[in-house]
């Protein structure tokens, strides 16, 4: 694989406008107080005194196998930038884990011709993405899908960006196994986020119909092992008014986290929620956005350097999310 000087000046750039943008201020970053009034409809999915909140829902055991997914990740792994061998085995690992748990994984190659972002000399891009799902879906049923990306930055080993959201979707994938649910889970890992959200956008140009015509919601996880506050986050203000934003914010405060929201085209909840369904992404306050973390997009993101309390609360909210939709 020919990799040109280019390519490292261009991811360099990248980062700079990436998820968590550092053109953002921080008064970008709102409380949920501030921003986000508690819902005032009769819908029982919006109503927070409805809402079946388990603050203990999520045991050591769990939260142990999501922290050793992401050693596996990026420490066994590491740097997994897209077409790379670490990619590829990276994805092998991912694919593993979700047929062990009995889901049926279809593999999708995709091209993309953005010079700008590819990864080779010829200006061609060639990712995979991996979607999990029920053998047996009910078809009555609208999909969920949970989404992260499993790529990683030039360089960088990605523990918190974003072996976080793939070790917190591989665990929610076990956890809602053969549960009975009012909609079907479908689990998207997404490639070539670091390159422009290629993935997300190849995935959605190839299943818009689809989509549209089946998607109940899409939560996007990315980044959730270092901050202080998580974000609910979308491109337009208007989404985070939407019943599921709501619900997403009231769970959190009841879980007694530390909430706010964000406006940005920021990670793979974008292209879906450009496609009009209705999505929202989970990250925490790290990265560019607010610098709280300095290992966000280098080689010092490591497994080491990523909150156990952190990713033990993201699957709190997860799990928490997903049995009230």
């Amino acid at each position: 694989m020919k990799k040109t000087a280019s390519l490292i000046l261009s991811l360099t750039l990248f980062s700079a406008i990436s998820f968590n943008t550092s053109q953002v201020s921080a008064a970008a970053v709102q409380t949920a107080s501030q921003s986000l009034p508690i819902s005032s409809s009769s819908s029982a999915k919006e109503s927070e005194s409805a809402l079946k909140v388990n603050p203990d829902i999520v045991t050591q055991k769990e939260t142990d196998a999501a922290m050793d997914i992401i050693k596996e990740i990026a420490t066994t792994y590491g740097n997994r930038y897209s077409e790379s061998d670490a990619n590829i085995k990276c994805r092998e690992f991912i694919r593993k884990k979700l047929q062990a748990s009995g889901y049926k994984v279809i593999e999708e190659e995709f091209t993309n011709k953005s010079s700008r972002w590819s990864v080779d000399s010829d200006g061609v891009t060639t990712g995979v993405n991996i979607i999990a799902s029920s053998e047996n879906p009910d078809l009555s049923k609208k999909n969920v899908i949970f989404v992260s990306h499993y790529d990683s930055f030039f360089g960088a080993p990605g523990a918190n960006d974003n072996g976080t959201g793939v070790a917190s979707n591989i665990i929610l994938s076990e956890f809602l196994k053969d549960m009975e649910l009012s909609y079907n889970p479908v689990f998207l890992f997404v490639d070539a986020e670091e390159l422009g959200l290629l993935g997300s956008q190849e995935y959605v140009n190839l299943h818009k119909d689809e989509l549209t015509e089946n998607t109940e919601l899409v939560v996007n996880t990315d980044m959730t092992g270092k901050g202080d506050q998580f974000l609910i986050c979308t491109v337009r203000k208007q989404s985070l008014e939407n019943k599921y934003s709501l619900m997403a914010m009231n769970i959190g405060k009841e879980l007694g986290l530390n909430m706010g929201t964000v406006n940005i085209f920021g990670s793979d909840y974008a292209h879906f929620e450009a496609a009009g369904m209705p999505s929202f992404g989970i990250a925490n306050d790290s990265g560019a956005l607010s610098g709280k973390d300095p290992n966000y997009h280098t080689p010092t993101d490591i497994y080491e350097n990523v909150d156990t309390e952190a990713v033990q609360d993201t699957l709190r909210f997860l799990f928490n999310i997903a049995l009230n939709i």
